[in-house]
């Protein structure tokens, strides 16, 4: 069913305000747009101290009010300008707001006067009503009303055309918008389905392989355990020590698959976990630190949100350093949030590297390493706010980097 629209929809008011204020100006008439129902949707424009003074009777208020009613409906009805006499004896008209057959409201505007080149001119032009307020009468209404600009019959009708010209001008650019706007919103519509369905299907391929792979976990860690046993008989302390981290780190992964957000507590342990298993591969190469109080450790952390960082760092700042390399992990509270600091000495990660990892305009050139990061930005951004973004620099300039992950304490 198509959306009803409103004078809102066809024309930008602001636009709208500026184009009556300048008629107004160039041609010294007032003018005001009314909606379908008579409401004001601008401010008047040129009015006029005659008219504004007499509003301020209430009679003449309601012999105002009526004309413009009249005047309206008229323009309404035959869909085009009408040009009338107002019950004090001014030149009104109404400019119907009319596209496709709809009706959107009125340019109610006038106050003026003219000299009636012919009689004929002064007997086509319809007086609304008979009835008058007697202004006339009036000391004041009569000085303000010699300031009243008059303007021939021909002149008057030239500008209230061009005034409706335009406006149907101004309505057909409002409906292309509109329906722009439309199909935008449409098809934001239809891609935000797509994702759903897209995010259902994956849950449920995820839920098929976690049938698929439940037994397979448990096999795997019923052999991990004979494995750790069979190296315990044969006093295999650092192979059986090995196993038993692996096996906790696979357990942990396992049972949080289904889960976006761990605790600190449990992702520093499965880092440690993961630097521990690194370090007796490297041996020398790699030396780890973690000082992370433990009053933080209910702090809620996106799941795996760490450890791809620490990868990162070993395999392109630690390993290709001939000596290897150090990283300490540590923790600091600001005000309501805690900044997790993953820092090394290893070779360094040059500018143009944290640039694109940063930059979103860049993630379709992003190799995968660097993607990884990127993701974990846009993961903390997504959860969090902007202000929780990944900051990343560089310790000096030829070694050394620094990698701040922010967290909010909500959890403690």
């Amino acid at each position: 069913m198509e959306a009803i629209k409103s004078i809102h929809d066809m024309i930008d008011i602001e636009e709208l305000q500026r184009i009556q204020d300048n008629f107004a100006e160039s041609v010294g008439m007032a003018f005001i747009t009314v909606d379908y129902k008579g409401n004001p949707v601008t401010k008047q424009s040129g009015f006029t101290a005659f008219c504004a003074k007499g509003r301020k009777n209430s009679n003449f208020k309601d012999l105002c009010y009526q004309c413009d009613a009249h005047g309206g409906l008229h323009a309404a009805i035959t869909g085009k300008p009408h040009v009338y006499i107002c019950h004090a004896g001014l030149i009104d008209f109404a400019v119907p707001l009319i596209y496709e057959g709809n009706y959107y409201g009125a340019i109610m505007g006038g106050q003026i006067g003219t000299n009636y080149e012919n009689l004929k001119d002064s007997i086509q032009l319809e007086k609304v009503i008979e009835r008058k307020s007697n202004w006339e009468n009036t000391p004041e209404m009569i000085e303000a009303s010699h300031s009243v600009n008059k303007i021939s019959i021909d002149r008057i009708n030239a500008v209230v055309h061009l005034m409706f010209d335009y406006m149907q001008n101004l309505m057909e650019k409002g409906d292309i918008q509109f329906t722009r706007d439309e199909l935008e919103i449409k098809q934001l519509e239809i891609l935000e389905e797509k994702k759903i369905r897209l995010d259902l299907e994956k849950r449920i391929e995820e839920s098929k392989f976690l049938s698929l792979t439940g037994m397979k976990y448990s096999s795997l860690f019923s052999i991990l355990s004979v494995i750790s046993r069979l190296a315990y008989l044969e006093s295999a302390k650092k192979t059986e020590s090995s196993i038993y981290i692996l096996a906790n780190m696979l357990r942990y992964t396992a049972e949080n698959m289904n889960n976006q957000i761990s605790t600190l507590g449990e992702e520093i342990t499965f880092v440690e976990n993961y630097l521990k298993l690194q370090s007796i591969r490297l041996e020398s190469k790699l030396k780890f630190e973690i000082s992370v109080d433990e009053q933080y450790y209910n702090v809620n952390c996106p799941l795996m949100m760490i450890q791809p960082i620490v990868a990162y760092v070993i395999e392109f700042a630690i390993e290709p350093k001939k000596q290897g390399g150090e990283i300490k992990i540590h923790c600091i509270q600001k005000e309501n949030d805690i900044i997790i600091s993953i820092e090394d000495n290893g070779i360094g990660m040059p500018a143009d590297t944290i640039e694109s990892i940063m930059n979103e305009d860049s993630i379709m050139n992003l190799e995968t390493d660097r993607f990884e990061l990127h993701k974990i930005n846009k993961c903390l951004i997504g959860l969090f706010g902007k202000k929780y973004k990944l900051v990343i620099k560089k310790l000096t300039d030829e070694v050394g980097t620094v990698v701040n992950l922010k967290l909010p304490i909500n959890s403690i």
